[in-house]
């Protein structure tokens, strides 16, 4: 894997968690619709049940939000080096975390 397929993984992971959200949102209307019932007020999950699917909720806005932040720091870092800036200690790490051959250059070599 190279440093130019970064972006398009990035774009497959965040599509690849929307898909995993629309299936917890189908799952939870079916069990709205199926297992809650209509004469309960207020309509009420089994307890074990309802923390099962927040924590499957909370686990994928946690993974939604790490890698937006994840994908701006790429691409920040990428727009850097492009300009001919020299990256940033976190900026460095976190290529050689996800390419370390794409870095082949030093800091003395680029300022």
């Amino acid at each position: 894997m190279n440093i130019e397929q970064w972006p398009s993984i990035f774009r497959s992971v965040r599509e690849s968690i929307g898909s995993a959200h629309k299936a917890a949102e189908e799952m939870t209307d079916w069990i709205d619709q199926n297992v809650v019932g209509d004469d309960v007020f207020p309509r009420q999950w089994p307890e074990d049940l309802e923390k099962s699917f927040q924590a499957l909720y909370d686990a994928l806005s946690f993974f939604k939000k790490t890698v937006a932040e994840m994908d701006n720091d790429f691409t920040t870092m990428i727009l850097r080096i492009l300009g001919g800036k020299r990256p940033t200690r976190k900026e460095f790490h976190l290529t050689m975390a996800l390419d370390p051959k794409s870095l082949n250059f030093t800091n003395k070599s680029v300022g």
